[in-house]
């Protein structure tokens, strides 16, 4: 007659327990996830929920507009009508110099 080990049963017992516990609680974690991805699309996407509209600004013309380079080297959009004016770092007034620079020298070694 054979005799049963239990202590030797119960620890391989737990051991396949505490494994398929990990298992199980990964697979739950992940499930959450992508349970909670798609219905956070699905609340974002929403019809009631109002989305942010990017404002067009109207083209402002030369005519309206003076532009200066202050003594900080940063330039100065001046609107003619009211005086207000929009001040930018010299690193901006480079940037649109630089841009409009390029498109020139293409334009006149093009010819």
């Amino acid at each position: 007659m054979k005799t049963v080990n239990y202590q030797n049963m119960k620890t391989k017992v737990s051991e396949f327990l505490q494994k398929a516990g990990k298992i199980a609680s990964y697979a739950i974690v992940g499930g959450a996830c992508i349970l909670g991805g798609y219905y956070y699309s699905k609340i974002k996407n929403a019809p009631g929920v109002d989305k942010p509209t990017m404002q067009i600004q109207p083209a402002v013309k030369l005519h309206d507009v003076s532009i200066a380079i202050n003594e900080r080297n940063e330039m100065l959009i001046i609107d003619r009508k009211t005086g207000e004016y929009m001040t930018y770092q010299d690193s901006v007034g480079m940037a649109v110099f630089t841009l409009y620079a390029g498109k020139i020298y293409t334009s006149k070694t093009a010819q």
